[in-house]
Parts: structure tokens; C-alpha cells; sequence
């Protein structure tokens, strides 16, 4: 029942993409501040899925914060995440297992200030993680960079913070949910330096998630090539 659930609320979310970017082909002056594009309600706070009948209340739009003190990664003086994606990974990987997202599926009663941490949390991942919305963000500012996602094909502000979490250990891509090739090499590090204590992040250091020892090496070894 859960996959089945999850595969369908992903196929909603890339459907109401594809009617976005159809409807721009059809209009020749595309005005997205004329369209109403549909928000994806996050599985979090959903009712139970035989409620498709009903309105779903949405949650309120985020308001402005720091992507890179929510996500706990450092920015470089040049621009960008301190330690690239690998940070990214293991900063998304360790505070989304400590938020446990699974109280959250399906909830009718759930903490709101914990999932509004968590929304924040997949937004700064989502962001931080791609370089070209993490770009817009560094050059643009959270506002700007909200409006440029309108006119993205999935924004990242429309995607399910439970589907970016059910990506992440899936290995996709959660806008476009194909598999991606970094993440999948950092999961097996990952899994296969599970024994090792750097995996695990004290509270003390939860702002510099540890990368996997193996992975560190992995990318020891390419910069020496």
C-alpha cells in the first residue's frame, strides 16, 4: 500500500509539471503570475489516500530563510557549498533521519513546527544540492529565486519534502526522478562505511555533517589523478 501510494503521488506531481509546460507551448505570451499552478500537497500532511474527493488544505508558502544554515553546510567565500555535493548529502542524510519523516506520512495530527523544519530542510537540500538553483539563490536572494522556480518545469517550492526524503534513499533526482549518479555513490560509501563513527554526526557538529571516510578517500584519490 505505501509504494503504491508513493508511486502515485509522484505521478501526480511530474503530471501537473507536464501541464505546465504544455500550457506555455499553447499560450504565445507566457505569464505564469496569470496561472494558477497547482501546489503538491506534502504526503506529511496528508488524510488518508481514499480521501481524493476533498479539498486538500495546503500548507502556507515558506516564508524567507538561510538554505545554507537550515541544510547545516557552510557557504565558500566564492560561492557555493563548502565541500560540494558531498557535504550536501551528508548534511541532508543525517538531519532528515534524525527529523524522522515517517511520523509525518499520512498524519492527521503531527507537530507543525517540526514539519515546518522539515519543508525547510528538503528546500535547502533540493536547492543547495543542484548548482544552478544554488546560483540563483547565491546571485538572486530566497525571493528572486522563488520567482525564477515559477518558470522552472517542477519548482522547487511545489515538491513533496516526504517524496524528496523517499528520492534521496532511492538515489533520484527529485525533480525529475531519474537516478543520480553522485547520490547513488555516495549511498553505497555510505552504506559501506556504516561501522565507521564519522557517519554518525554529534549535535555538537550538526552545522559540518561528516562525509563517509570512504567517500572522502574516493574524492582524495580523484584530486590526485
Amino acid at each position: 500500500m505505501g509504494l503504491w501510494y508513493t508511486a502515485r503521488r509522484r505521478t501526480r506531481r511530474r503530471r501537473r509539471a507536464l501541464a505546465v509546460v504544455y500550457a506555455r507551448n499553447l499560450w504565445p505570451h507566457w505569464a505564469p503570475d496569470l496561472i494558477l499552478v497547482p501546489q503538491t500537497r506534502p504526503r506529511g500532511a496528508a488524510t488518508s489516500p481514499t480521501d481524493d474527493n476533498d479539498e486538500p488544505e495546503e500548507d502556507a508558502p515558506l516564508e524567507p530563510f538561510d538554505l545554507y544554515e537550515s541544510l547545516g553546510v557552510r557557504k565558500r567565500a566564492a560561492g557555493g557549498v563548502q565541500g560540494g555535493k558531498s557535504r550536501c548529502f551528508a548534511a541532508f542524510h543525517a538531519k532528515a533521519l534524525r527529523a524522522y519523516p515517517e511520523r509525518f506520512r499520512g498524519a492527521d495530527a503531527y507537530d507543525a513546527r517540526a514539519w515546518l523544519k522539515f519543508r525547510r530542510l528538503a528546500l535547502a537540500f533540493v536547492t543547495l544540492s543542484d548548482d544552478e538553483r544554488r546560483d540563483v539563490y547565491d546571485r538572486a536572494g530566497f525571493q528572486n529565486y522563488r520567482t525564477s522556480e515559477n518558470h522552472a518545469a517542477v519548482s522547487a517550492f511545489d515538491l513533496d519534502p516526504i517524496g524528496v526524503f523517499d528520492d534521496f534513499f532511492d538515489a533520484r533526482d527529485a525533480s525529475t526522478g531519474d537516478e543520480d549518479p553522485q547520490l547513488k555513490e555516495y549511498l553505497l560509501l555510505s552504506a559501506a562505511d556504516s561501522g565507521d563513527d564519522d557517519v554518525s554526526v554529534s549535535d555538537a557538529d550538526e552545522d559540518v555533517p561528516a562525509v563517509p571516510a570512504a567517500a572522502r578517500s574516493a574524492r582524495a584519490a580523484r584530486d590526485d589523478d
